[in-house]
This record gives structure tokens, sequence and C-alpha cells, in this order.
């Protein structure tokens, strides 16, 4: 056991540089999440250690000081994977009733600080049948929770990623699902809480052994995942593909049909849907849905550029442009002109005077 202990006290604070350097070094707010989702199992780590070791009988002061950051998780989590699905750029303003649980729980923390030391200490052991076991349930539901919705978001979205990104989002949610249920089962069943370190020690490798192969051994999961397996195309059949599908969207209607489906692409260029959406995928690194939305906002954009149009209003923009209904217009205009249709228009208008 303490073999297993110097072990994940040596994770934790690799945890804490792999943080440190996606925190400083990343581009935008989609990795700087990521960094902030390892600083809270660093630190969740650490103060498992710290509860579970002599430290805390000699350093009783810090006890509890981090019982709800586990409640960070899953929101700071959850953001990471909007932002991967929709674009650092994307607003989150209608996202922060994800912190509501961190905050209650942290009221509760504040609240058991009034006890110093070792008085902080008998005070949690009188009250932990009545109110810590059943708040230690509530934080399992809570991770339970988070684990349904990011499954639920993937499945709903994973068409319109491309390969590479869809691998990605695949093993990060595997992660955090493995250890939904490792907490699920031993907050369930109520084992001493030292044997949490398999939780946080499974944790800690399946990460390790994801990062490692996705950074250093891309091509392993992308053969797990690859529906294309043994179709692999050479260049001449991808440039002709290529070719076949520019072609067959250089004719407007195609692009502005509401019902254009890939079986549409396939019978109209002659071509496996399968091979098509290799070449989507791998080459022009898309899918489908996302090539033609971007084709349509392109189409959009030349009207609300025109003056004659500047009283048209923005749904009949979109039925225009071969959408059919407004919420999944705004959607693919932010993600491929990174503004709303209104300032877009605005914005043009006022160059154009």
């Amino acid at each position: 056991m303490e073999f297993a202990r110097h072990v994940l006290l040596c994770y934790a604070l690799l945890s804490l540089l792999i943080s440190g350097g996606l925190l400083f070094n990343a581009q935008n707010r989609t990795y700087q999440y990521l960094g902030v989702f390892v600083l809270v199992f660093a630190f969740e780590t650490l103060d498992f250690l710290y509860v579970t070791s002599p430290l805390l009988q000699g350093y009783p002061a810090f006890y509890m000081l981090l019982y709800p950051i586990c409640l960070l998780a899953g929101p700071v989590l959850w953001f990471h994977l909007w932002l991967f699905r929709f674009g650092p750029e994307h607003p989150l303003k209608n996202q922060w009733f994800h912190f509501i649980p961190f905050i209650v729980f942290t009221g509760f923390t504040v609240y058991l600080f009034r006890y110093h030391g070792t008085e902080r200490l008998s005070y949690v052991a009188s009250i932990y049948e009545t109110i810590v076991k059943p708040l230690n349930y509530l934080k399992a539901i809570h991770v339970f929770i988070y684990a349904v919705l990011i499954l639920r978001f993937y499945e709903r979205h994973k068409r319109y990623l491309p390969t590479e990104k869809k691998q990605y989002f695949f093993m990060i949610m595997l992660i955090y699902l493995t250890t939904a249920v490792l907490v699920t089962v031993l907050t369930a069943v109520m084992v001493n809480y030292t044997y949490f370190i398999y939780y946080f020690l499974s944790t800690a490798v399946l990460s390790l052994f994801v990062g490692y192969v996705l950074y250093y051994k891309p091509h392993v999961f992308a053969r797990l995942r690859n529906k294309y397996a043994g179709s692999y195309l050479d260049q001449e059949t991808i440039q002709r593909i290529t070719n076949k599908i520019n072609v067959f969207f250089e004719e407007p209607g195609n692009i502005l049909d509401p019902q254009i489906s890939l079986n549409d692409l396939s019978i109209g260029i002659a071509e496996k849907k399968h091979w098509i959406s290799q070449v989507l995928s791998a080459e022009m690194k898309t899918n489908f849905n996302d090539f033609v939305n971007e084709k349509r906002i392109g189409h959009a954009k030349k009207i609300l550029e025109n003056p004659e149009h500047k009283n048209l209003k923005i749904l009949a923009v979109a039925l225009e442009s071969g959408f059919t209904n407004k919420s999944t217009f705004y959607r693919s205009f932010l993600k491929f002109a990174a503004c709303s249709p209104s300032a877009y228009r605005n914005k043009k208008q006022v160059s154009n005077n």
C-alpha cells in the first residue's frame, strides 16, 4: 500500500506540472479548462493522501479544506468539451449554473472552519453519519450525473466531429465514465476511505496510458475506432473523390437543398458513402454536415452583404441558404463566421458606408 501511495504522490506532482503547462501555454480557453480539470484531480489526489496519512493528526488545520473540490471536475470538463465541440470563442454565459453544487458545498466547508484543528476533526466525526455521509452520497451522484451528461453530449454531437477530434472526445469521456463508476461503487459500499486509492490509481494509470497513446501512437485508436478498416484509399482515389465533391457542390442547388444528404452525394458522384466520409474526415478534416453548412454560410454571407437585402429577416436568410430552422443557422454562423448573422450584417453595412 505504501508503494502505491508513493506512486500516487508522483502522479499528483506530475499532474500539477501538466496543468501548469496547459494553463499558461494553452492558446485558447478550451485547453485552459482542461488544465483546470487536471489541476482539480491533482489537488483531490493530494487531499486524499493527506487525509489518509499521519499528517492529518500532525497538521489538522487543512482538514476538509478541499472537501468540495471534486464538484469542480464535472463542470470544468463539461466546459472543456463544450468549447472543444463548438469552438473556443463560443460564449459560456448560460453555463455557469453548473457551479451551484460547488458553491453550496463550499458554504458548508466555510461553516466547518469555525472549528480549529483537532476540534474540527472531532466535530466532523460527530456529524459524519447524519451530515457528512449523505453529502458524500450527493458528491458521488453529482459525478455520476456528469458522466451521463457527457455521454449524452458525445452521442448527440459525435457525427459532427472529424475522426481525430472524435477519438480525443471518446477517450476523455471514457476516463471520466470510469472514474464515475469507481466513485459511485466505492461510495455505495461505503468501504474505508483508504480503499479509494484504487480509484485514484486507476484514474491515474488510465489517464497516463490514454495520454501516451494519443500523443505518441494516435494510429492505435484510429484503427480501433475506424469503421473503414480494410478500406484504405490510395492517393489517386482520394483526389478523384475530392474533385467530385467540389464539383458537385459548385452547383448552388445542391448546397441550398435543405434535404441534401450523404446518400444524395454518393449517388450524385457515383462513389461509396463510406469512401466519401473517409475523404471528408481524413483529408478535409471535416464531416458531411459541417462541409455543407460551411458552404451554406458562405451563401448566407453574400445575402447579408447585399444592400438590397438589408431588410430581409434573419430567418428568411437562413431558409434562403438551405437551413431548415433559425437555431441551426445561428450555431453554424457562429462556428464558421465567429459572429452572429446580425453582427456580420451590421459590420458589412458600416464598412460599405
